[in-house]
């Protein structure tokens, strides 16, 4: 999906599990519009918010790095590919083992 002009996105699932897109319970994305008072040029600030269930290696494709990977909340590193787009996400088990918030934003 195009979240910006510069920004495409797709959650491709866990990466080591048979039926890797099952994990993705659900995704929404927003995008905020700003413009600095010294141009008229707007910025699209996008984010994709994600539920998954489980934990493990989660793809995702990105045709730009984010600049911040969150989950549960708390920031992590993530790997980016930029001749594929792949990004990797290492999420950790969570108390109730079930699902998991993942939040990327890009500038």
């Amino acid at each position: 999906m195009q979240l910006a002009s510069d920004v495409s996105f797709a959650a491709l699932g866990w990466l080591d599990m048979f039926n890797g897109p099952a994990g993705v319970k659900s995704l929404t994305t927003t995008t905020t519009t700003t413009t600095t008072t010294t141009s008229t040029q707007q910025q699209a600030s996008p984010r994709v918010s994600l539920v998954v269930r489980g934990a493990g290696t989660l793809l995702l494709h990105c045709s730009r790095r984010p600049r911040v990977v969150r989950v549960c909340g708390v920031p992590l590193l993530s790997e980016w590919h930029a001749p594929s787009g792949a990004l990797t996400v290492e999420v950790p088990p969570t108390q109730d083992d079930l699902t998991a918030p993942v939040e990327l934003e890009w500038a």
